[in-house]
């Protein structure tokens, strides 16, 4: 997921867009989530609420089935994009 969402390094993320895409269902534990959360704000600088944006962008895909979809909606406390550091990437630079 951290390599879809940053393009970071450029070969990897081409092939996890490629997963993303062709694959018919990816278990996402909300572990998982968490440290992508975790790595985009730290290591990546990205704001919260540019994070939440993300994070609910990738959970979105067909594929993806998460524990508790109800904890990443924009209607959830956990992941308001006010409460959720301006990213050094922006989403239309992902490989898609």
């Amino acid at each position: 997921m951290i390599r879809h969402l940053t393009g970071d390094p450029p070969a990897q993320a081409r092939r996890a867009t490629a997963l993303l895409a062709a694959a018919d269902e990816l278990l996402v534990p909300d572990l998982v989530v968490a440290e992508v959360v975790f790595v985009l704000e730290s290591f990546y600088e990205v704001k919260r609420q540019r994070v939440a944006e993300l994070v609910r962008a990738v959970i979105g895909f067909p594929a993806i089935v998460v524990s508790m979809p109800r904890c990443y909606s924009a209607r959830s406390r956990s992941m308001k994009s006010t409460e959720l550091t301006s990213p050094r990437l922006t989403w239309s630079q992902a490989p898609r």
